[in-house]
This record gives C-alpha cells, structure tokens and sequence, in this order.
C-alpha cells in the first residue's frame, strides 16, 4: 500500500512539472510574438519617416521592460533625424555594444561625426567599414559611404 501511494505521489508531481512548463513555453511563445509585434511597430514608424512616434514608441516599451534589441540602431537613426545627435551617438554606443558587425550603425557613426564637424573621425569611421566589412557590404551601403564620405569605395 505505502508503495502505490508513494508511485501516485510521483506520478502527480510530474504530471504538475509538465503543467508549468507547457504554460512556460506558451508564456515564451507569447512573448515573442509580442516582441516581434513591437519591433515591427518601431519598423512602421521608421518606414513612414515618424521618427518622434518611434522614439515615443520605444520609451513606453522600455518602461513596460518589452524594448526589443533588434531596434536600438533604429532608435540611433530616429534620433539623429530629429536632429539629437547626443543620444543618436549614445544608441550607436549601446547598439554597436550589443552587436559590433552592426554596418548600418557604423555608417550612422559616421553621419553623427559629419553632422558635428568632425570630418576626419567621420573618415576613419567609413575608411573602417571599408577595411573590416567591405567584402558583406551591399551596394546600397557603398552607395550610402561613398555619397556620405566621398570615397570610391574600394
């Protein structure tokens, strides 16, 4: 007798471990669902040039704790077409942190540099791309250097 109950006993308990992680792994699924959801929002406001919605977007994001990673470098670029560019750099900052082979945030880099008058950081800025990640560049990423830099792109 003290056997049966002991097998019921374990038997419930896995039965309970299987509940909880089915609606953990639902949770999960959920989440990114969501998080998919937010940065294509994010997305949609970049498409359509609503960079201030995009920053608004975010911020109650971040509050929530639900800020996908994937959009920080389309915060930078929000932020540096309304014209901020200290937080622009500090997006890079934080981007390239996160994902460092990131090129579109380089040459943003290289953009904030030009914008601040700081034509020989902006150089090297794309004179590095070129260097470290010119053979996976696309031609609208050379294209975008060589307009930004004026350099044939090499």
């Amino acid at each position: 007798m003290k056997k049966r109950k002991k097998n019921n006993a374990e038997r419930a308990q896995k039965q309970q471990r299987r509940k909880e992680e089915g609606k953990r792994k639902g949770k999960g699924t959920i989440a990114m669902t969501n998080r998919e959801n937010e940065a294509a929002r994010i997305r949609g406001y970049m498409e359509k040039k609503a960079y201030a919605d995009a920053i608004n977007a975010f911020a109650d994001m971040t509050a929530a704790g639900t800020a996908p990673e994937e959009c920080f470098g389309d915060i930078a670029r929000a932020y540096f077409e309304t014209g901020d560019t200290t937080r622009a750099a500090d997006w890079v900052t934080t981007t390239l942190t996160r994902d460092p082979q990131n090129v579109d945030v380089r040459i943003l880099l290289g953009r904030i540099c030009l914008k601040e008058k700081r034509t020989q950081d902006a150089l090297k800025v794309y004179d590095n791309i070129l260097a470290s990640h010119g053979n996976v560049l696309t031609e609208a990423q050379r294209a975008a250097i060589e307009r930004y830099a004026g350099l044939e792109a090499r």
